[in-house]
């Protein structure tokens, strides 16, 4: 849009990032044998300062579990460091076993991302990564608009609550509720009938 302001025309807006490490990802992809499987990535993690974004860690143990034995498919889950202990507890509540990526360089992080087939995160800055990657992305919106901060591109869901009260975040800061039930109404069902809706002709169902 600034751009036209000396009469040049973006014709291309999709994002972009060109950071990759290939041998980090053939060497990934081989010892986890995904060759014949569908990766699906879900970042649990939300800022220290937008917790009221989070979803329930028992969401996403049930939602790993059911996508990875409902389909012939691998769960990655990403995190930062800091998010090690909250990956840890998702984990320890799902009766399968996903893989873990936490506290990798970014390089690395954008290889894995775009062999995802989707990705399901909250509102975060990872979202926005998967965008420029090219990757179909779920993501879970409560409090903040998605016509805002919502994932940029055509391939992508956003899943919100029907409640009058969401979004509530004009600046983005401004949180009305400790515990948002706009967070706590956004069900597992819901988000696997988006996951069916993009991934039935990339995964195959068991």
């Amino acid at each position: 849009s600034l751009l036209s302001l000396l009469k040049i025309e973006a014709k291309d807006t999709a994002l972009e990032i060109w950071l990759e490490d290939k041998t980090f990802l053939e060497d990934f992809m081989l010892v986890n044998q995904i060759k014949e499987r569908c990766l699906i990535g879900i970042h649990p993690g939300v800022p220290s300062h937008g917790k009221a974004r989070q979803w329930d860690k028992k969401n996403y143990a049930e939602l790993s579990d059911r996508l990875q034995k409902g389909y012939k498919s691998r769960v990655v889950i990403t995190g930062s460091s800091s998010e090690t202990s909250l990956i840890q507890e998702i984990t320890k509540l799902m009766e399968t076993k996903p893989i873990i990526f936490v506290g990798k360089p970014l390089s690395q992080l954008t290889s894995l991302i775009r062999e995802c087939k989707i990705f399901i995160c909250s509102n975060t800055g990872i979202m926005h990564l998967a965008s420029a990657c090219g990757v179909p992305i779920i993501a879970l919106h409560g409090p903040t608009d998605p016509v805002k901060w919502g994932p940029f591109g055509e391939k992508n869901v956003v899943i919100q609550s029907d409640l009058p009260c969401s979004p509530c975040l004009y600046l983005g800061f401004e949180y009305k509720c400790k515990k948002p039930k706009c967070m706590e109404l956004i069900t597992v069902n819901k988000v696997i009938e988006a996951v069916e809706g993009i991934i039935l002709d990339r995964c195959i169902q068991l």
